[in-house]
């Protein structure tokens, strides 16, 4: 009897599932998400702008080769990509880290990266989220 429960239970979240989807074609799932939160994020970041790519970086530490001794000690490149990329408070917060990277030395990493993760944008969007805007 629970097993004849369990396949209805699953069988009407189906039919469900179907039916809202035939009904709220333009409400489906990311398209809905950016048109909402679209203006929560700084304009770098703006899904309707120019499009960085949330999440892309892999963490394979390639735009870390060339760290210096100095650095050994502050958050390198991936780390920031990967915090900065996942809200906008984390973004906010590492605003004055990222400035210490210079534009020619972040757009040759993004030529290293395998997924070419867009670091100058995101350093522009700190900028724009970080204190002081």
């Amino acid at each position: 009897m629970g097993r004849l429960y369990s396949w209805f239970l699953l069988g009407s979240a189906l039919v469900l599932t179907v039916v809202r989807r035939l009904i709220r074609r333009d409400r489906a799932g990311e398209g809905r998400f950016r048109e909402v939160y679209a203006a929560e994020l700084p304009s770098g970041l703006s899904p309707k702008g120019s499009g960085l790519e949330l999440g892309s970086c892999l963490a394979c530490g390639l735009c870390e080769r060339e760290r210096s001794s100095s650095e050994a000690n502050e958050l390198g490149l991936m780390t920031l990509a990967i915090a900065g990329s996942r809200s906008c408070e984390e973004l906010e917060a590492l605003a004055p880290m990222m400035s210490r990277f210079e534009g020619e030395s972040l757009g040759a990493k993004e030529r290293a990266c395998p997924t070419h993760f867009p670091f100058q944008r995101l350093q522009d969007a700190a900028r724009q989220a970080g204190p002081g805007r």
